[in-house]
């Protein structure tokens, strides 16, 4: 098994950037989304993912509909709730000018405020598009670097 690594740089005022080393285990099981995104490199524990969701996760809300996990941790708490599938959907974008489509499954939380996630619909690689878990953020650019 192997670390899965990937730097981001945000789009925000300060432009944070980082390198988030998450864990295979994280990678298999986690059950709870940390979506922080500061200046400092990290490594998740086993119990946490982002940008992703873990196999598990990906699994049951295909299989099931429905899984419960933590859609917003800060790295503090571990408040998992309910989310279910809404459904498959397109997303939209350009790469390099050029209007592309990917299909993704939106998956939201249930409850009266929900936070929302647009996953890649893809077992292997169930990266999050974009999310809103009381801000948004959504992928705007993949550059790979074989360092």
């Amino acid at each position: 098994d192997s670390f899965l690594q990937f730097r981001y740089t945000m789009t925000n005022r300060r432009n944070n950037t980082a390198i988030i080393t998450i864990t295979p285990a994280s990678l298999d099981t986690a059950s709870v989304e940390k979506n922080t995104f500061a200046t400092y490199n990290d490594t998740l524990s086993n119990s946490q993912i982002t940008v992703w969701f873990s196999q598990r996760m990906f699994s049951e809300i295909m299989t099931n509909d429905t899984s419960i996990f933590d859609g917003n941790s800060s790295g503090w708490g571990n408040i998992k709730t309910k989310y279910y599938n809404a459904g498959k959907t397109e997303y939209h974008y350009e790469l390099n000018g050029v209007p592309q489509r990917i299909e993704v499954i939106h998956v939201v939380e249930d409850s009266d405020n929900p936070k929302e996630f647009w996953v890649l619909n893809d077992p292997v690689n169930p990266m999050i598009i974009k999310m809103n878990v009381g801000w948004e953020i959504w992928l705007k650019e993949i550059n790979h670097n074989y360092e």
